[in-house]
């Protein structure tokens, strides 16, 4: 059959909410018209099933029907479908695909529903098109789970805007309520109206009779029961006879609906979903990156850090003025004066004097007294940092290793980054916020403020925030000339293997390679 004649059904619900049950149902449903002329035939049964019923004497009786790995009804509360699987129902010169899958809110946990969440998203990008998303609910719930929300709020997040135009709500266990949506109802609203609302861009799942359908799962499941030689009363075969018919009538009216769907083109791309999917695990794979440079600038500093204790341990490029305010540091690094003043500031508690008028009348006294308390101030640090230069000499050359591998390392990530980021943006994620620009414009914003700050005895700190700036604008003008260097002939060639292997490949170095390895789940 060609794949025009194909319609694909994602089913979604929570778990133990009927959906291998349901398709077994439906099977039977539109095979046979009535309660009755099923009894006369031979069940069909494309999941096997396995459920407990009582007798007239409140005795309980295992009935279970046909036989399959993929089904586990060993641990309650745990997904009895354990992985997705497609089963075909030929209807009306079509073919309806219903995609099986692993319920939401399984007891083993958070972590067991976004495997199963991942799972079913990696199985749905086999086919080029789902013609509709049918979520199960029982009709009289009373909250939807904190993992069914999160679940379908994740799903709607990959899907285009339009897709609430190819969601159905499929209600079991209804004869309960009379084939109607009861309590669920008020919950579904509250819940679809807050997924219009979404900031980043809403969903409009619309709720009405022609994307809304009730059934009863138990009618099949009573027919398996009468099968296994389980008496019941004719009111009971009666009313079960009646939930068959309606149920039956209610499929026929879906499986309609999908059928019209097929006719209009209404479809789902899965191309779309799955470029999506693949956008935001790169997008999160960059912030993970981000933490790594993050890391590495502040060793970088921290090395400056240790640079300049090593080098200022003879305390010949530290001068006083008498006031005991620092004048300048000539013999240090360019690369590392950026961070030498707030940490000497720290380490000898100096600070600059403020300038007042009225201290030109100060006695000559006052003025040799500072001095001699500067000058043994130098002499006690002079004292106590007085060592040997010659010794200091390997580890400075072990922190310049240091800091050439570290430099090499960040080349490295942020270059990987640039890559990331060029595939992002090529699969039109206008919404996409670089990271990278994102941490350099804080790092600036952060420094740039102190500025502001009017007091006249941050005059050192301005001098070290201006030196960081400067530092996080050269590597915003690296960064540019990285990106500048991509066109979009070789941005077009990027592929989520080609991302992947990268990822590895800095999975090997020597500083930042494992945590990414932990962080990165391109390998999965």
């Amino acid at each position: 059959m060609s794949s025009q004649t194909t319609i694909n059904v994602l089913l979604l619900g929570e778990t133990g909410i009927g959906k291998s049950t349901f398709i077994n149902a439906l099977a039977n449903y539109i095979q046979y018209d009535t309660l009755d002329a099923a009894k006369s035939g031979e069940p069909l049964c494309l999941i096997a099933t396995q459920f407990k019923v009582s007798d007239a004497d409140y005795n309980l009786i295992d009935v279970s029907y046909g036989c399959d790995p993929n089904e586990c009804y060993e641990h309650e509360g745990q997904t009895v479908t354990q992985q997705c699987r497609e089963y075909t129902i030929d209807y009306d010169n079509q073919s309806i695909r219903l995609i099986d899958t692993p319920g939401i809110g399984d007891t083993r946990g958070v972590d067991r529903d976004q495997e199963n969440f991942e799972h079913i998203l990696e199985f749905i990008e086999q086919y080029d098109v789902l013609h509709s998303i049918c979520i199960l609910l029982k009709p009289d719930m009373t909250r939807l789970t904190a993992s069914f929300e999160y679940c379908i709020r994740q799903l709607l997040a990959l899907l285009p805007s339009d897709a609430g135009a190819h969601v159905v709500f499929l209600f079991t266990n209804s004869r309960s309520t009379c084939y109607r949506p009861k309590n669920t109802m008020v919950l579904l609203k509250e819940l679809l109206n807050e997924l219009k609302q979404e900031p980043t861009g809403g969903v409009d799942i619309p709720t009405g009779r022609d994307n809304m359908y009730c059934v009863d799962n138990d009618s099949f499941n009573f027919l398996l029961a009468l099968r296994n030689g389980i008496k019941f009363s004719d009111k009971e075969v009666a009313d079960y006879g009646h939930g068959w018919k309606m149920s039956g009538t209610e499929c026929r009216n879906w499986l309609r609906y999908l059928s019209d769907g097929m006719a209009n083109n209404r479809q789902l791309d899965v191309k779309r979903l799955k470029q999506k999917r693949q956008t935001n695990i790169i997008e999160k794979i960059m912030i993970d990156l981000m933490g790594e440079i993050e890391k590495i600038d502040q060793l970088i500093l921290d090395n400056t850090h240790k640079t300049i204790i090593i080098k200022s341990k003879s305390m010949t490029d530290l001068k006083y003025r008498e006031d005991n305010s620092l004048v300048k540091f000539d013999d240090l690094d360019e690369n590392v004066s950026c961070s030498f003043r707030k940490l000497f500031r720290s380490m000898f508690k100096v600070k600059k004097s403020s300038s007042n008028k009225n201290n030109n009348n100060k006695t000559s006294s006052s003025s040799s007294s500072k001095a001699k308390v500067s000058n043994q101030k130098h002499n006690d640090h002079q004292k106590h940092y007085d060592n040997d230069a010659s010794s200091d000499e390997p580890q400075l050359k072990q922190i310049d290793h240091d800091n050439l591998e570290l430099e090499t390392e960040y080349a490295q990530l942020v270059d990987c980054l640039v890559k990331l980021c060029w595939f992002v943006v090529g699969n039109n994620n206008n919404n996409f916020v670089n990271p990278y620009d994102e941490y350099i414009g804080q790092c600036i914003d952060q420094h740039s403020s102190t500025n502001l700050i009017d007091n006249d005895d941050n005059d050192d700190d301005d001098d070290y925030d201006n030196d960081l700036v400067k530092f996080y604008k050269i590597r915003s003008d690296q960064y540019n000339q990285l990106v500048q260097q991509r066109d979009d002939n070789s941005a077009s060639k990027l592929t989520m293997q080609a991302n992947c292997d990268m990822i590895k490949q800095l999975c090997q170095l020597k500083i930042s390679g494992k945590n990414i390895e932990k962080i990165c789940v391109l390998e999965k």
